[in-house]
């Protein structure tokens, strides 16, 4: 849906997040850079660039624009998988 609001075809897109979402499954496997939502921030914006390239890369590779998978790649990443840092953070804080 980002993809096609951003002039692209919703197969470019599709391909892009599903490019991301492997990156992100693969750094979190190896460990390199920490895991998604394990509570530690540090290395959320390397986490971030690695899908953002991997999405630009799918991108220009499926025929779309580099800079419009690198934003479908990032926005993934600090969505879906950062997203669980910050439930992690919060786990055992009432919220009133």
């Amino acid at each position: 849906a980002v993809s096609m609001a951003q002039g692209g075809s919703f197969e470019t897109g599709a391909l892009t997040g599903a490019v991301a979402a492997g990156s992100s499954l693969l750094m979190d496997s190896s460990g390199v850079m920490g895991h998604s939502g394990d509570g530690n921030p540090e290395y959320i914006a390397e986490r971030t660039a690695v899908s953002a390239i991997a999405g630009g890369t799918a991108s220009v590779l499926s025929g779309g624009k580099f800079a419009n998978g690198a934003i479908t790649g990032a926005f993934a990443q600090l969505y879906n998988a950062e997203a669980a840092l910050a439930k992690a953070a919060t786990r055992g804080f009432a919220v009133s």
